[in-house]
């Protein structure tokens, strides 16, 4: 039986923007912001935030959220909601990151839709066309590549011009329960470990990313910079969840 939920993994500390997910937009913290964000497509009893900081631990009690505590030693995101649906009664899990501020509502219902007609498929990952210059050019944006079948080929920081089309490797995947629960055994490679992108470890293995394809470009609060604009993006919303 498929059964589908959403874990956000939120930690206080990290490297470009320190405590960004504590940071204040539209009044609310962002690490809320993008929980509630999740709830306008998948139902509150199915989204989890994952942490071990007891700051975030607060702020999501304090507004009725699910919570799971986690170990502090954790190398990424990923690592940390495999500890944490160790133990639900999920077969698929859908991963927000929590400086994800723009996530919309209709891409979770198609990642819904895409795991429910293909359970077999064991990650997913949502991908955009990507032609900002700027953005081509970033070490801060994680490129990619893919094949005809959408199977993504190759991720990386800096800008492979012998590429024809690259696309911006967004920060919204799925995993298959069982398959994250034994990811650990895929053995770490050097471009994962230089390049600090979680998906290298997969794409370098036998095993697969399928791509989700979209035209919707998510801006992550990586900098202070990042969190200016999404301020300034997100001015007229104050009242989007009331």
């Amino acid at each position: 039986m498929i059964k589908i939920c959403c874990v956000i993994p939120a930690r206080v500390n990290s490297s470009r923007l320190n405590k960004k997910l504590l940071k204040r937009i539209n009044g609310e913290y962002l690490i809320e912001y993008v929980r509630k964000r999740v709830l306008k497509a998948i139902n509150n009893k199915h989204v989890f935030v994952a942490t071990a900081d007891k700051e975030i631990f607060k702020i999501i009690k304090k507004n009725n959220g699910n919570l799971i505590t986690t170990n502090k030693s954790h190398r990424d995101g990923t690592s940390r909601v495999s500890e944490a649906i160790e133990k639900l009664d999920y077969s698929h899990v859908i991963i927000v990151q929590g400086d994800e501020p723009f996530i919309s509502a209709k891409l979770l219902k198609v990642f819904k839709s895409k795991i429910k007609n293909n359970p077999k498929i064991k990650c997913w990952n949502y991908i955009s066309v990507l032609n900002n210059k700027r953005e081509l050019d970033d070490e801060n944006t994680v490129k990619c590549t893919i094949s005809k079948n959408d199977i993504i080929k190759d991720a990386f920081r800096l800008n492979k011009k012998k590429y024809k089309k690259i696309y911006k490797l967004q920060g919204v995947f799925a995993f298959e329960k069982n398959f994250l629960l034994n990811l650990h055994n895929i053995t770490n490679n050097k471009r994962q470990k230089n390049e600090k992108i979680e998906q290298l470890r997969i794409i370098l293995s036998k095993y697969k990313i399928k791509a989700i394809v979209g035209d919707e470009d998510y801006i992550s609060v990586n900098t202070y910079t990042d969190l200016t604009k999404v301020k300034k993006l997100l001015k007229f919303k104050k009242n989007e969840f009331k």
